[in-house]
């Protein structure tokens, strides 16, 4: 583990306590592509300055609106 300063890495699990949603979403969200990362073998890549890139992006609805909004 790197100490003194951020990993350049983030776990599934970090990046779904950042964003305030559930592990079963965030890989929901990896495997369709609306967030950043990429799979290796069976673990999730995620690049934290393409999440934070991504997060500062511009206006977009949150995952639970984008869901209503496709099951209208």
């Amino acid at each position: 583990m790197v100490t003194g300063e951020m990993k350049a890495t983030m776990t599934v699990e970090e990046v779904s306590k950042m964003l305030g949603i559930s592990l079963r979403l965030a890989y929901e969200e990896f495997c369709t592509g609306h967030l950043p990362a990429r799979k290796i073998g069976r673990k999730w890549i995620i690049s934290r300055q393409q999440i934070t890139e991504w997060l500062n992006s511009g206006p977009a609805l949150p995952i639970t609106q984008r869901e209503k909004r496709g099951n209208n």
